[in-house]
């Protein structure tokens, strides 16, 4: 292998680390959100095929670490899909304040959203806008 080629392979594995601490720290944010929503809230591009890769395949990462865990599934508000939702473990806020991305522990984190279809939340609105106006 030559020199120019074991950089590369250097700076590509700096930036995978680098992109899981950005997941990780998104997650720590962004509770009870998928690797994309994350991602998202990160500013990564996400109309890009491949972000959305990267986004799932540094969220794997991160589970086989033990720093974020899955706690349910639900459609991701980023691609309309089923994806799994994660939460951060207490090892993924500790790594996160070691290496100064995290200075204190994040509130406590809420139940994932449930997202209702476009008619329900149609039908909501209207039961609430007949009692706002009677």
């Amino acid at each position: 292998m030559s020199s120019s080629s074991a950089i590369v392979g250097i700076s590509k594995t700096k930036k995978r680390y680098r992109d899981q601490d950005e997941l990780l720290s998104a997650f720590a944010h962004k509770p009870c959100s998928t690797a994309k929503e994350a991602a998202a809230y990160k500013g990564w591009h996400t109309d890009r095929i491949e972000t959305y890769a990267k986004a799932q395949a540094r969220a794997h990462d991160l589970q086989k670490l033990e720093y974020i865990e899955r706690i349910d599934g639900r459609e991701c508000r980023q691609t309309g899909k089923v994806a799994n939702v994660y939460k951060i473990t207490e090892s993924g806020i500790a790594h996160l304040v070691k290496i100064g991305l995290l200075s204190r522990k994040p509130v406590e984190q809420s139940e994932p959203v449930k997202v209702v279809n476009r008619e329900q939340g149609k039908r909501n609105f209207a039961g609430l806008k007949s009692l706002l106006n009677a």
